[in-house]
């Protein structure tokens, strides 16, 4: 048993050599390798149990970054020699391989930190040491993809479902006939003086036709504003012209392209008389002008100023009702709850000093006589237009004026305009039952 020790150390040694210098080879004695059928049942190990190892090392006997195998590779390309030494070194390659296998079978050659305990290695050769592989986490992230991909899958569904620009104008709009950029004034086509023309389907004759005006607190914004995600203000068109009236969503020009209020007031004007004008060739009867905000404030002071419309040519009598939503009429009382750059752009547009801006105010007209007028203001509106609202109609009762006041419940300032042409929409009602 000794013997064959002694035998094995050997072939273990000339194992971990196989590239050693000729001097040291030489001392190495040639005893014939022992097969592993001839190890005795101690020594014999489970391959199953070791066969991990084997891999990893056969692995590493042919890895080109093992300084023992890059040695041995240089030897190879040295084969201008005599041809018994290039046997010599075939040989000695079969042997390192069938050691390495016969060390890792060998049940008293154990791997320690990944280096042979009985193998003082000559360049620092160190054998990987190989664990089995990891259990399967349970919260791997794979395990979750399914369930992400499905809450993902439900979240965009009820983005599409709660899509404004989904229920109140795209899936609404092929109701209706549209003719969009159409532009009210001669000249070279500017896209601040045109309008979107929403007509209603059939053979209908006489209709009534709404003029649109958006807000945006007399700076820029567009008749399309957030139309992808929101549906304004185009909503406002397919609501009202599926119920049989017609409607025209205008732009007009804001600041800072202008630098005074009453250029607005006369885009308005003119693109009212546009559509007076155009009303013939549509089939268009009455017109209606409603704004909203800003487009509120300026469409009661075209109703209340008729000196606005008749510089451009209509006559007031022309216009059969105006509906102001969320306007401000006291400029100078909203003064107090706007910012200091809003102060400045009101200042700028409507005039330097309180007299120009009582002049621009609509509460400065109230009368007992006036065109057809609703006021419609939200519970939950912004304060300076719930406070305008409140004090317009205490002006207007208080001159005879049979004006009319609706107040909505729970919407908001950008809100009331957004409901419009959904299922609860409260003010297309109030529209409808105004114009007919």
């Amino acid at each position: 048993m000794d013997a064959h020790l002694a035998c094995r150390d050997r072939i273990v040694l000339m194992a971990a050599l196989p590239i050693a210098p000729q001097r040291m080879r030489a001392k190495v004695p040639k005893t014939a390798i022992p097969k592993t059928e001839d190890l005795t049942n101690r020594e014999r190990i489970c391959r199953t149990e070791r066969e991990p190892w084997i891999r990893t090392l056969e692995r590493t006997s042919q890895n080109r970054r093992c300084p023992t195998t890059r040695c041995y590779r240089r030897s190879l390309r040295l084969r201008s020699g005599p041809a018994a030494e290039r046997q010599a070194l075939d040989a000695s390659s079969a042997r390192r391989t069938k050691c390495i296998r016969d060390l890792v079978q060998s049940s008293t050659t154990r791997l320690i930190g990944g280096t042979c305990a009985r193998i003082r290695c000559p360049r620092g050769m160190t054998l990987p040491e190989t664990r089995p592989p990891a259990p399967v986490n349970p919260r791997s992230p794979l395990l979750w993809r399914p369930f992400l991909i499905f809450a993902g899958a439900v979240f965009a569904a009820s983005l599409l479902w709660f899509w404004p620009a989904r229920r109140n104008y795209y899936f609404k709009r092929s109701q209706v006939r549209q003719r969009l950029d159409v532009s009210y004034v001669a000249g070279p086509s500017d896209p601040k003086r045109q309008l979107d023309l929403y007509l209603p389907q059939g053979q209908i004759a006489d209709f009534p036709i709404v003029v649109f005006v958006h807000g945006g607190y007399w700076s820029a914004l567009d008749r399309r504003w957030l139309q992808p995600l929101l549906g304004a203000h185009g909503n406002i068109g397919v609501a009202l012209a599926s119920r049989g009236v017609a409607a025209a969503i205008i732009g007009y020009r804001q600041y800072p392209r202008i630098q005074r209020g009453d250029d607005s007031l006369d885009d308005i004007a003119l693109a009212i008389r546009f559509v007076r004008d155009s009303c013939p060739s549509w089939g268009c009867g009455s017109i209606f002008v409603v704004g909203h905000s800003a487009g509120g404030h300026l469409v009661s002071l075209l109703a209340m100023d008729g000196r606005i419309l008749r510089r451009n040519g209509v006559d007031p009598i022309a216009i059969a009702g105006f509906v102001s939503i969320d306007g401000i009429f006291d400029l100078g009382a909203s003064l107090a709850t706007f910012k200091p750059d809003q102060i400045a752009i009101m200042r700028q547009l409507f005039g330097p000093d309180d007299a120009t801006l009582a002049a621009h105010s609509t509460i400065s007209y109230a009368r007992a006589e006036h065109p057809r007028l609703l006021f419609i203001d939200s519970t939950d509106d912004e304060k300076v237009c719930r406070d305008g609202f409140r004090q317009m109609k205490e002006r207007m009762a208080a001159a005879g004026s049979p004006a009319k006041f609706v107040e909505l419940v729970g919407l908001g300032h950008n809100e009331i305009v957004i409901h419009i042409g959904m299922d609860n929409d409260p003010v297309i009602p109030s529209l409808i039952r105004f114009i007919r």
